[in-house]
């Protein structure tokens, strides 16, 4: 036998190692799943971000009533600023729901005394939303109004992957994430 000449098995090995044929399908395997991780990750912060922007804008809205003394002079003022803020969240519909909303609007004597206060608790130790504060105060008066969403996140492995440390609820699941919305502001000298 002619020890120069391949045999029969290391001609096939070679001809198997120089085939291309489904590299494109193993590549695919290896970076696949990375590009559908990105893609998830972006929906998810931009609609995080997306919703963050509109419970802002709502919460700025609602607080108008309150500045403006709106809420103030009617029958039921808390009703005012809840429809206020609830017409806020209406502009997308289903983006955020406003039931899903807690808020606080509380008087402080001025603006260092609202910057000491401790924040607002929006949930019992259950983990069940508190009945909400309102005291708006009166012509003149310092108040902070926080609005608060709990949102849920679409993917439960994208919000491990954003970095998201607080779970919603008594069990710690890692499926949502707390926006919160905070307006500062004096009250005008309304009559």
């Amino acid at each position: 036998m002619d020890a120069s000449k391949p045999t029969k098995p290391t001609r096939q090995r070679w001809r198997l190692l120089r085939d291309e044929r489904g590299s494109i399908v193993i590549e695919f395997a290896m970076v696949g799943p990375m590009f559908l991780l990105l893609v998830l990750g972006i929906l998810e912060l931009s609609l995080m971000m997306f919703s963050q922007a509109v419970l802002d804008a709502a919460a700025r809205q609602a607080a108008r009533t309150v500045r403006t003394g709106q809420a103030q002079t009617t029958n039921n003022p808390i009703q005012a600023f809840s429809n206020a803020l609830c017409a806020g969240l209406a502009g997308i519909p289903g983006l955020i729901p406003c039931g899903s909303v807690v808020y606080n609007v509380k008087t402080y004597t001025n603006f260092t005394a609202a910057l000491a206060a401790p924040p607002p608790t929006f949930f019992d130790a259950n983990g069940n939303p508190n009945p909400p504060v309102f005291t708006p105060g009166g012509p003149s008066s310092y108040v902070v109004v926080s609005v608060l969403y709990n949102r849920n996140f679409i993917t439960g492995a994208i919000s491990g992957l954003l970095g998201v440390v607080r779970g919603s609820g008594s069990g710690g699941n890692w499926k949502s994430t707390l926006l919160t919305s905070t307006v500062v502001f004096q009250n005008e000298p309304y009559p």
